[in-house]
């Protein structure tokens, strides 16, 4: 009974670091603060508001959990609800997020309103200085590329060329074939910047001329692609077409110049109940190990200057400019007249 016994305890004891330590030999601990992790693990969990697939921030969430064994409370939503959401909590009196990750258009949003902390972290400095905040209230932890997607098979049955440059979306065989998302804001103003105003207002009343498909999401625009409804699609996700392809889905996509390339950022909130647990997953987001999984894993892009990209969706030959939406005001005004030129409330 006693070699049994002892048999059985080693088991259990080698099964304990796996879930408690800060690291193991297949997952080490990318961050290397003992004290954080400390407290950390005593607030118990962290609270993430998102608007990230709710694919790739449940493998975030699991893989930061194996990590730390410390629960991740997800609750995701479209980018556009989700400042709204955390304002009406804030007047409520609650604050149920720890930690935003979202486009930086919300975080800047966000953060004009008091309701983000300013905590420069360490892993930032490996950053592209345009996909972190100046003063610290948030870090890039991935990139999407916008993109053209399409259809090949049903461009082949409606004798369409494959669209190269966004300006293709505006002849006449194209009208009422395509889809756009509707509340593409951050994209347009980014246009703006790069092209010059007088050419992105002219592209997008062509864009709108043509009777495009607007749609809720990038995710259901690319999908409609995908499942046959459209043989195109506007300002869709380099990434979301590469994982299509994977699954042997009729997709292809092109990157036209400019491609605007859109950040996702984490933050922790002004009065985060567990302000501890908030921080180490944001320095676990940010950090090198994190970020190749998001690369290689994910297939996403990442503003870390020492990762390899995934070429497909972000390379040397693509004229690739990064968003800027620190302006609040020009958003705004950008979010009217996008709405004007698409028949949305103006």
């Amino acid at each position: 009974m006693r070699p049994r016994f002892f048999a059985a305890l080693a088991a259990v004891l080698l099964a304990i670091p796996a879930a408690t330590a800060p690291g193991n030999a297949a997952n080490p601990d990318p961050v290397g603060d003992a004290r954080l992790i400390a407290a950390a693990r005593s607030e118990g969990a962290v609270s993430l508001y998102t608007s990230v697939s709710l694919e790739d921030t449940t493998k975030l969430a699991q893989r930061f959990e194996a990590q730390y064994a410390i629960p991740v409370r997800v609750l995701r939503m479209e980018s556009n609800q989700l400042p709204a959401r955390l304002v009406l909590e804030a007047r409520a009196g609650r604050a149920n997020a720890d930690a935003v990750l979202s486009p930086t258009l919300q975080m800047y949003a966000l953060k004009s309103a008091g309701m983000l902390a300013l905590r420069p972290v360490p892993e930032e400095r490996d950053y592209l200085a345009a996909t972190v905040d100046r003063d610290g209230a948030f870090g890039g932890v991935l990139i999407n590329t916008d993109t053209i997607a399409y259809n090949p098979a049903l461009l082949a049955a409606a004798h369409l060329a494959p669209p190269r440059q966004w300006a293709d979306l505006t002849r006449p065989e194209w009208r009422g074939k395509f889809a756009l998302y509707d509340h593409s804001y951050e994209w347009y103003l980014a246009m703006k910047r790069v092209m010059g105003a007088v050419q992105a207002e002219a592209l997008m009343r062509g864009l709108a001329a043509n009777a495009p498909n607007l749609v809720a999401s990038h995710q259901l625009a690319i999908n409609a692609i995908a499942d046959g409804e459209h043989a195109a699609a506007a300002n869709v996700f380099g990434y979301d077409a590469v994982r299509l392809q994977a699954q042997g889905r009729p997709i292809a996509f092109v990157a036209p110049a400019p491609t605007i390339a859109e950040v996702n950022a984490i933050g922790i909130t002004q009065h985060a109940a567990h302000p501890s647990a908030a921080l180490l997953f944001e320095r676990w987001a940010l950090s090198r190990a994190t970020q190749r999984y998001i690369t290689d894993v994910l297939g996403r892009s990442s503003g870390r200057k020492d990762i390899v990209q995934n070429p497909a969706v972000w390379n040397v030959t693509m004229r690739i400019t990064i968003s800027d939406p620190s302006n609040a005001d020009d958003y705004r005004a950008a979010a009217s007249e996008f709405d004007a030129f698409f028949k949305r409330g103006g």
